[in-house]
């Protein structure tokens, strides 16, 4: 697994991974319909811009995690990190892999 920081290339990849995490019933709070490309890039770019974002690939250079987390834009919260979101593809559940990526520095 290679655990790296994201950056505004892999728009088409955590979208991927979002729909097939989607389709699992509870795998995120949106469901697939609600997830496009636009809604992908406006969390990404605030990630980037004030906060934190990883992707996880596997040997086969699939993406298969994501966490990401950013400041809200109030002067008085900016010391912290909110909307939190760890999504693991349904295949690399229950293998360590949400632990792994929310452990990255």
């Amino acid at each position: 697994m290679d655990i790296r920081k994201a950056t505004i290339s892999d728009i088409q990849d955590i979208l991927g991974l979002y729909n097939r995490v989607a389709r699992i019933p509870g795998g995120l709070a949106r469901l697939e319909d609600e997830i496009d490309a636009q809604y992908i890039e406006g969390f990404l770019s605030k990630s980037l811009e004030s906060g934190l974002v990883y992707v996880a690939f596997s040997e086969k250079a699939k993406l298969v995690g994501e966490i990401l987390a950013y400041t809200p834009r109030l002067y008085c919260f900016s010391h912290v990190l909110s909307d939190l979101t760890i999504v693991v593809d349904p295949e690399a559940q229950r293998m360590g892999m949400g632990r792994a990526i929310f452990e990255q520095r």
